[in-house]
């Protein structure tokens, strides 16, 4: 089956909208204001718990905490940070146009990482996940600059094919880090992606790894 190109165009579109909030949110004067409004209610999804070693700005080194969460459905689960928080839908709607708008948003607190899923309407099969990472680094490649591309692959991960893209692109006085992984849930397709500034990279490159090696899905139990 041939991959539709409006999958495509959706896809690019999607990354650019989750890059252009993340341009917003460091832009933003009031940052402290995004955790007023964060969801507190996630609570109860939470369910294990795994530990790296050390965040991010050198002055101010700590223990992340991930937690494995379920997300979009009882059949996805991932780890997420324990310190991150769900996005609210007040806020997700303020942030990302109606269109391209990410099913789940979770944010560390100065929202200087962001962590999407998004599940879209359009079709795809595993076997075609190889193909749409190439069509989609091509793309992005016309789009930014080949300087911009950091890492690529398709892997299998707890029996599914995961592609990646890690790729930067440049932000005033930073480089802002999109790491971009998908796959296919109930032959449709499952979007995540997590935004870093250049300050995060050295422990954020390995975090976002570790969430991606960590997704599992549930499709046996639809």
């Amino acid at each position: 089956m041939k991959i539709n190109t409006r999958i495509v165009l959706l896809f690019i579109i999607i990354i650019i909208t989750v890059m252009g909030a993340i341009y917003i949110y460091l832009d933003d004067n009031q940052l402290t204001s995004v955790t007023s409004i964060i969801d507190k209610n996630n609570v109860n999804e939470t369910l294990s718990s795994t530990k790296i070693r050390s965040e991010s700005n050198s002055m101010n080194l700590q223990d992340i905490e991930l937690k494995r969460t379920k997300i979009i459905s009882d059949k996805v689960s991932v780890l997420i940070p324990d310190s991150f928080k769900k996005m609210s839908k007040e806020l997700v709607i303020k942030k990302y146009p109606k269109e391209n708008r990410p099913t789940l948003v979770y944010t560390n607190e100065d929202a200087t990482v962001i962590i999407t899923f998004k599940v879209t309407e359009n079709e795809i099969r595993s076997e075609q996940i190889q193909e749409f990472k190439e069509i989609i680094k091509n793309n992005l490649l016309e789009v930014y600059s080949t300087d911009g591309l950091v890492k690529d692959g398709v892997y299998e991960i707890n029996g599914k094919m995961i592609g990646m893209i890690e790729y930067k692109t440049p932000a005033e006085d930073t480089y802002l880090y999109n790491y971009f992984f998908f796959t296919d849930i109930d032959n449709k397709l499952l979007l995540s992606t997590i935004n870093f500034t250049k300050e995060k990279k050295e422990v954020w490159q390995s975090i976002a790894e570790e969430i991606m090696n960590s997704l599992e899905i549930y499709e046996e139990d639809i």
